[in-house]
């Protein structure tokens, strides 16, 4: 395939207006945008949450998600177990 001519970069920004319409395309491009800022964080190893990931901070980790993990466990368990006070 050849180089990416600008002919050929507005006769593809055409088809993706055709395509997606007007109202699609910033938000199509603000994801897309976001993914590969996502994508490149992961890869060069940033990391903007704040959390580090040394090894002494995966014991507050582990809290955290023992925490929301036994919430989870008592919403569903309580969906699924009948109601028992109406016997």
């Amino acid at each position: 395939m050849s180089d990416l001519s600008p002919s050929k970069l507005i006769l593809l920004l055409l088809v993706a207006l055709l395509l997606f319409g007007a109202k699609r395309l910033p938000e199509i491009g603000r994801s897309l945008g976001s993914g590969l800022r996502e994508f490149k964080s992961s890869v060069s190893g940033d990391d903007s949450t704040g959390e580090s990931r040394e090894p002494g901070n995966t014991s507050a980790i582990a809290r955290s998600l023992g925490g929301e993990l036994r919430e989870v466990k008592e919403v569903v368990s309580g969906a699924i177990e009948p109601d028992r006070t109406h016997t």
